[in-house]
């Protein structure tokens, strides 16, 4: 598949992403539930149409460089914006994202197992992904990691345009800044971005300092470290499929080795709540929430298919092209099996599918995005 193709589809499939919201959120604010759908329509055609005409200019010879003090400066701008939303506008939304997080810590602090039917929220997160959140609750405001996953995106298109020109990067930073997720995410104090950045960043760093042909610290510590990531949510495990058959395709015995240091870690993070409460834990627990969405059985072929991706990628943009479709796929699938049960409306505008999960797959298909790798020496630098 050509890039201009990857490019295509992952733009397609993040206004698709943004067109859901749309849809929702223009029918709550007043619109006929019929212009809603005109109104996303016409989004995700522009949006398509934006991004893959941006990616096609940075192939042209004529365009100037774009210094990479331009993409800082539009992501301070973004991450103060960011910061601004949380400190200043108060969380009024129905998404029980944030009210699940504080009911989580809250019982844990008093002594309560934090998970379990006689919950008001069914928390569905695993134990690190609260370990995170427990000091910004403590400090009165969980919406900062959000602001974090944000930065965090940034950051990592700092890192992969390290060229002289950073027109991509831009793309791809309003690739994320145009859905209108995003504003959502930060709006209701969610942490799924942030949730996904944590493990992306994973991979950068391991990309830069894991070598799959040492048994040394960094191959260790990144192990320790994927553990705890995988200690934040079980589709976690689906992005580990493809990236550890794409890191260590070559080298099955180091792969080995650092997959069980990452599943005994995880474990470990585990074993305390097993031991508080073993029944509550697997029968009320996490992972009987999160497969509550799609069955094991259905999720089994996902996890098989990222797995083949990984093992077929050439290249970091293809892993994440592939790891981002496949996680709007399985998102997909858990909506299409609530909407078969309850219908299209009951799943959308019924609040029967929470919808915010489809930002899974957002900052992966952003990060995929590619342009011309090098632009000619006489452009002028802006």
């Amino acid at each position: 598949m050509t890039s201009g193709m990857k490019n295509f589809i992952a733009a397609s499939l993040l206004s698709l992403v943004g067109a859901v919201f749309v849809l929702k959120f223009s029918a709550r604010i007043g619109f006929a539930s019929h212009f809603s759908y005109v109104l996303a329509l016409a989004y995700a055609t522009i949006y398509t149409s934006f991004i893959s005409i941006a990616l096609k200019f940075t192939l042209s010879r004529h365009l100037p460089r774009v210094g990479r003090p331009l993409l800082l400066a539009v992501s301070l701008i973004l991450v103060i914006g960011a910061i601004g939303i949380v400190v200043l506008t108060p969380e009024t939304s129905r998404v029980s994202r944030l009210a699940g997080i504080a009911e989580w810590v809250n019982r844990f602090l008093s002594g309560r197992f934090p998970w379990g039917l006689d919950t008001m929220t069914w928390p569905s997160g695993l134990p690190f992904l609260f370990m995170l959140a427990l000091p910004f609750h403590c400090a009165g405001n969980v919406g900062f990691l959000e602001v974090i996953g944000i930065a965090l995106f940034c950051a990592a298109l700092w890192y992969r345009h390290r060229e002289n020109s950073s027109w991509v990067g831009l793309i791809s930073l309003a690739a994320l800044l145009f859905l209108p997720s995003v504003t959502y995410e930060v709006l209701v104090r969610s942490e799924l971005l942030f949730n996904m950045m944590l493990i992306i960043v994973l991979i950068v760093v391991s990309e830069r300092y894991l070598d799959t042909k040492k048994f040394n610290l960094p191959f260790f510590v990144l192990a320790t470290f994927f553990g705890l990531g995988l200690s934040t949510r079980t589709i976690v495990g689906l992005i580990y499929a493809a990236y550890y058959l794409y890191k260590f395709r070559r080298d099955i015995v180091h792969g080995l080795v650092f997959s069980f240091v990452t599943l005994s870690v995880f474990g470990l993070t585990l074993l305390p709540f097993i031991v508080w409460n073993s029944r509550v834990f697997f029968a009320e627990g996490p992972f009987s929430i999160q497969m509550s969405y799609l069955p094991l059985t259905q999720v089994v072929p996902f996890i098989l298919l990222a797995a083949l991706a990984g093992w077929r990628s050439s290249k970091i943009e293809d892993l994440f092209f592939w790891t981002g479709a496949i996680l709007f796929a399985i998102v997909a699938a858990a909506f299409l099996t609530k909407a078969i049960h309850v219908g299209f409306p009951g799943a959308v505008f019924a609040d029967k599918f929470d919808i915010s999960y489809f930002i899974f797959c957002t900052p992966f298909l952003a990060l995929s995005l590619e342009g011309s790798p090098v632009l000619p020496e006489r452009a002028a630098v802006i």
